[in-house]
């Protein structure tokens, strides 16, 4: 998936991290840390035919699913339960959505912090902590200031 083109499959990642990501006035947001199990993409875009708000990157060796529109249109043909599973999709990317939005609203960033070292540590170990950063909306030396609280904490 790239920001500006046109959705045309459905991914599922099996293995690996991935990184939801757009450039905007030259400046690069990470939106979200996807990793194994979930989708990549949404049917959403894929039905609409609309342009991709934002772009995919993996951040670490992958292993994806791949469905191209044709052939996700007509698994929902083929199989009744791909509607339902298609709006299980749907129900978890707006889950996901407004967690996200309530907790950057409510929550500091060390608490954001925290909260993805208990839901993704495996995504922590992973992956630069620029993205980690960017995904909190912080700096990098802020983010390690964070890190070095939360060590002390601990002792």
């Amino acid at each position: 998936m790239e920001q500006g083109k046109r959705v045309d499959a459905l991914y599922f990642l099996n293995r690996g991290i991935a990184r939801l990501f757009r450039i905007e006035n030259d400046v690069d947001y990470t939106l979200g840390i996807i990793s194994t199990n979930h989708f990549l993409s949404t049917p959403l875009y894929l039905q609409n035919g609309k342009d991709s708000s934002c772009s995919l990157e993996a951040l670490t060796e992958i292993d994806v699913l791949m469905w191209d529109k044709p052939a996700a249109l007509s698994l929902k043909q083929l199989i009744p339960r791909m509607y339902k599973m298609e709006l299980a999709i749907m129900d978890r990317l707006l889950n996901w959505l407004q967690d996200n939005q309530i907790d950057a609203i409510c929550m500091t960033a060390e608490e954001r912090y925290a909260k993805m070292m208990s839901s993704q540590p495996e995504v922590i170990r992973q992956i630069p902590l620029k993205y980690i950063a960017s995904l909190l909306g912080i700096h990098q030396d802020s983010l390690s200031r964070i890190r070095k609280i939360l060590v002390q904490k601990e002792h």
